[in-house]
């Protein structure tokens, strides 16, 4: 079983018990910082939007239009930071 899947199953696991962290990584064996970092990321991966949603570029001195998956599109200039089209895609979510 990969890491990742054994993971998810042990926080499954963990939020229908009634234990604290600290004593269910104990009864499980590994380190309370093992386990907060694998609660940290697969929350965080749950978080980020599962439908696709398409970027297409329409030409550098055009733009960049986003279009969701409830069939809105969105029209960026060509020059939008990275990190604001990663805001619009997440927020689609």
């Amino acid at each position: 079983m990969q890491k990742k899947e054994h993971m998810r199953k042990l926080v499954a696991l963990w939020e229908a018990s009634e234990l604290n962290q600290r004593d269910f990584a104990r009864q499980y064996e590994i380190s309370v910082d093992c386990f907060k970092y694998w609660l940290y990321k697969l929350r965080r991966e749950d978080k980020t939007p599962k439908d696709f949603i398409r970027l297409d570029t329409v030409g550098a001195h055009q733009g960049i239009n986003l279009r969701y998956p409830n069939g809105v599109e969105l029209s960026v200039p060509a020059n939008t930071p990275a990190s604001v089209l990663i805001e619009l895609i997440r927020s689609a979510g």
